[in-house]
C-alpha cells in the first residue's frame, strides 16, 4: 500500500486529471454506478468523528475519509481496490481535502466552459488559497482578494501573487458588481455576500459547512438564475445557505440542481433570468473518490 502525507501530494496534482476523473465519477451517480455514504458523525465531549465513504462500480475503487474534530483537523483518506478487496493508497494530513476542494471549484468552472481573466476570492484562510490555485490552473489572471481584515488580506494578495504569478489586489470596496466569478471561502456565520454588492456573477461558495452558518445572503440566492449543490441530502443537512433558501419558501428543493445531474445531462436547470449561477459546496465522498483515484492513477503510471 502506497502512504502519502501532506508533502508528497503535492507533485502528484494535476487539475486535468482531476477534472476527467469529477466527471466520471460524480456524473455516475445518476446511474446508480457511483454509490455514496453520506457523512456521518460520532459525537462526544472530546469533538465529533466524521465518516464518508463511495465506490464506483467502474473503476472497481472505493474510499473511506474520516477526521476528528478536535484539537488540531487532520484527515484519513484510504482508496481500496475492490476487485482484490484491498487498501492501495493511505494519505493522511490537511492537504487532500484543500486539493479536493479546490478540484471541484476546477471541474465545475470548466464544464461550465465559463471563460474569465478576474475573479474575487471573499477571504484569506487555507482553502482560499487552494481555490487560487484552482483559478490560476484555469488561466484567471488576477485574483484579487477581500475580506474584514486588511493587514491579512493584503498579506494573502501578496502571497498568491508570488505563489501562482498573477496579478492579485486587496479590495475594501463593498460594490462587487464588476466581478463575474466570486468565491466565498470563509468560516463566518452570517452572510459576507449581498444581492445588492453584485450583478451577473457565478459565485461558488465553500466556505459554511452547518446549518447555522450562511456567506451569500437569503435575497441573493432567491433570486439566483441556478442553483447548484455537489449532494442535496448533504447541503440540506450541512448548508445554511439551502436551509434558509428552503424555509423562506422562495424556492423548492426540486428547483435545487445536483453536481451529479449537471454532469451526468449536461444542462443547467434555470430558474429566471438574473444571469446569477450559484455553487454551494459542502464536500462529498464521491468528490473524494475522484481525487484519490487520479493521484493513485499517477503514481502508477
Amino acid at each position: 500500500m502506497i502512504l502519502l502525507d501532506d508533502f508528497s501530494i503535492l507533485p502528484l496534482i494535476s487539475f486535468d486529471d482531476f477534472y476527467q476523473k469529477m466527471i466520471k465519477i460524480i456524473g455516475d451517480i445518476e446511474i446508480s454506478k457511483t454509490k455514496v455514504l453520506e457523512r456521518k458523525r460520532i459525537y462526544s465531549e472530546s469533538g465529533v468523528l466524521d465518516l464518508m465513504g463511495a465506490l464506483n462500480e467502474d473503476i472497481k475503487q472505493a474510499v473511506t475519509k474520516t477526521y476528528f474534530y478536535g484539537n488540531d483537523l487532520k484527515f484519513s483518506v484510504s482508496l481500496f481496490d475492490m476487485e482484490k478487496s484491498e487498501p492501495v493508497l493511505s494519505i493522511i494530513g490537511k492537504e487532500f481535502t484543500r486539493i479536493r476542494t479546490a478540484s471541484v471549484t476546477y471541474s465545475f468552472l470548466k464544464f461550465l466552459n465559463y471563460n474569465t481573466k478576474e475573479a474575487l476570492i471573499v477571504g484569506y484562510g487555507y482553502q482560499a488559497y487552494g481555490q487560487a490555485m484552482a483559478l490560476a490552473s484555469l488561466g484567471v489572471k488576477r485574483i484579487d482578494i477581500t475580506g474584514r481584515n486588511k493587514l491579512k488580506g493584503e498579506k494573502f494578495s501578496e502571497q498568491i501573487g508570488s505563489s501562482f504569478h498573477i496579478e492579485s489586489s486587496y479590495v475594501y470596496s463593498k460594490d462587487l458588481r464588476d466581478y463575474k466569478l466570486i468565491i466565498t471561502a470563509t468560516s463566518s456565520p452570517v452572510p459576507v455576500l449581498t444581492r445588492d454588492q453584485i450583478n451577473n456573477s457565478v459565485i461558488i461558495a465553500i466556505g459554511s459547512y452547518k446549518n447555522n452558518m450562511s456567506e451569500i445572503d437569503r435575497k441573493l440566492m432567491c433570486e439566483a438564475e441556478s442553483i447548484i449543490v455537489d449532494s442535496k441530502e448533504q447541503a440540506l443537512n450541512e448548508s445554511g445557505e439551502i436551509s434558509e433558501l428552503l424555509n423562506s419558501g422562495c424556492r423548492r428543493i426540486d428547483e435545487v440542481q445536483s453536481l451529479s445531474n449537471l454532469f451526468h445531462y449536461g444542462n443547467m436547470k434555470k430558474l429566471n433570468g438574473s444571469g446569477i449561477i450559484i455553487f454551494k459546496s459542502v464536500g462529498m465522498a464521491a468528490e473524494d473518490l475522484a481525487t484519490a483515484s487520479s493521484i493513485y492513477s499517477r503514481i502508477k503510471n
